[in-house]
């Protein structure tokens, strides 16, 4: 499958992050998306800080392998870490599913970085509702 670089997705905007993006929406040739990492280079397992995330931290061999390759390279690689590399899959999101999500980072702009911060509020209603299955689709292509 074909990986894109940066020059060719617009990330609008990330909807969760740990040292940067992991998910969030994007812009590919004149469609929308909702990208996830599905390689992130900073560890090679699961641990506390990224716990419950939509983050994927299976390295087939071949992936391991290469990963340590680039990062030996630099010489950023060692007991188990890698890079920072990510990885990131995009799906296709339908006019309505774009919508939503249009309609849901607009209430955050508002609530969360507006003069009144309410931010706890947001997270209440937003944790009411159900869970995203975008990356249940098949991705379309990959980004790094």
């Amino acid at each position: 499958m074909k990986i894109l670089s940066d020059k060719e997705v617009e990330m609008l905007w990330m909807d969760n992050c740990y040292d940067g993006p992991l998910s969030g929406i994007c812009k590919y040739q004149d469609k929308h998306y909702y990208f996830n990492t599905v390689i992130f280079g900073g560890w090679c397992g699961k641990d506390e800080l990224t716990e419950g995330s939509n983050v994927s931290y299976e390295y087939s061999e071949e992936e391991l392998k290469k990963l340590e390759e680039e990062c030996d390279e630099v010489g950023q690689y060692s007991n188990g870490l890698v890079c920072e590399s990510r990885r990131y899959a995009l799906y296709p999101l339908t006019e309505t599913e774009f919508k939503i999500e249009s309609a849901w980072h607009k209430t955050f702009d508002l609530m969360v970085k507006g003069p009144e911060n309410l931010f706890e509020i947001f997270y209440l209603i937003r944790g009411t509702m159900k869970k995203r299955k975008y990356n249940q689709k098949e991705p379309v292509v990959y980004w790094e």
